[in-house]
């Protein structure tokens, strides 16, 4: 196993159990694995951008110059602590710095909008990538309805991928929510406090599939070939309040116990358009 010369992982709003997380190889390599959409680009899944080992050198003397080994780090990590980390050497020789997403030191910040400039530019690079879309087909509905929606899955990158089928059972996990908020009535103003309605397994179907409404064992993965893509469609119910919602799904793949290493695993958000409630009729 080849092992990198610099490992960072980040703390992110979209999947609060795994960072992502970039790897910087001898080779010249940036090896990227995003769980979580980051900058509104509905992707999951694994990069891999040829940078070269001038830029490579070049980053691994920015951590350098920031002095990021000499600073103090988080000495205790409490459970769930959202964190920014760095490693690098392995056995005796490894080193590691932590700290915590609300206390980062301006030294280390310089570095991380860094990193993040090439995650951006690794994005060009897929290689194990789901990426979502999703739709309302009606936007305008009654407080209480079964609202349709849709989502299509696709592989966005050049090796096949594995991924938990969101139409299994998950046992008391429920792998697909809509999340549901008001836009805020000031202009740049952030939404309402946002809503999560669990979509049950048993709303969910795949049009794409010949039968559309088949669970699938607990756990079950699917698999998509470069460039294929499913579609699945839902219909939960739901009461709100006549308005205007602004709208996203998100899909939680977590795969279970017994499932392949290999699958893929994130929190894939889709937005969707804004969702029209109005009063029912008399």
């Amino acid at each position: 196993m080849i092992l990198p010369l610099l490992h960072i992982y980040h703390a992110i709003p979209s999947n609060w159990r795994t960072p992502l997380s970039g790897a910087l190889f001898a080779d010249g390599s940036l090896r990227v694995g995003i769980p979580g959409v980051v900058r509104d680009v509905p992707e999951i899944g694994h990069y891999e951008h040829p940078l070269g080992t001038a830029r490579v050198q070049e980053f691994l003397e920015l951590v350098t110059r920031q002095r990021v080994w000499e600073l103090e780090g988080l000495k205790r990590l409490r459970p769930d602590e959202p964190i920014v980390g760095f490693w690098a050497g392995e056995g005796e020789s490894k080193r590691t710095k932590t700290w915590p997403m609300s206390d980062i030191p301006p030294e280390v910040t310089v570095v991380l909008s860094a990193f993040h400039r090439l995650v951006d530019e690794a994005r060009a690079s897929p290689v194990r990538v789901l990426a979502g879309a999703a739709r309302l087909p009606e936007t305008t509905c009654f407080g209480r309805t079964r609202l349709n929606l849709e989502f299509t899955l696709r592989n966005a990158g050049r090796e096949p991928i594995a991924f938990t089928n969101p139409m299994a059972p998950f046992g008391a996990m429920v792998p697909l929510r809509l999340l549901i908020a008001r836009p805020s009535a000031r202009p740049g103003g952030s939404p309402f406090a946002q809503q999560r309605f669990d979509v049950p397994t048993a709303c969910i179907s795949c049009p794409d599939r010949p039968d559309p409404r088949a669970a699938g064992r607990p756990g079950e993965l699917l698999e998509l070939a470069p460039g294929q893509s499913l579609r699945f469609a839902a219909d939960p119910a739901l009461y709100l309040s006549p308005a205007s919602y602004l709208t996203a799904l998100a899909l939680d793949l977590t795969p279970g116990p017994d499932a392949s290493p290999q699958a893929l695993k994130g929190v894939l958000t889709m937005e969707m358009q804004t969702l029209q409630v109005v009063p029912a009729p008399a």
